[in-house]
């Protein structure tokens, strides 16, 4: 269902998600939590598409829709 492989994102210099990674094979009711500016939001604005991660990779339903690798 979602794959997400080695991601990080930078809003310019500010470093907010460091190689994330994680699978959710079967559909379930999964809940994020941690203090405020922690990479809640921007990891669902990247599995929406609306924001585009600086390296890694993002699959939804077999579809990989972001793939970057940093070079």
């Amino acid at each position: 269902m979602i794959k997400i492989d080695n991601v990080s994102f930078a809003y310019g210099n500010a470093l907010t998600l460091q190689n994330v990674s994680f699978h959710e094979s079967e559909p379930m009711i999964i809940g994020l939590w941690g203090r405020s500016g922690s990479g809640k939001t921007t990891l669902m604005k990247l599995l929406s598409g609306m924001e585009q991660p600086n390296q890694g990779t993002i699959s939804v339903n077999g579809v990989s829709h972001i793939t970057i690798q940093k070079q």
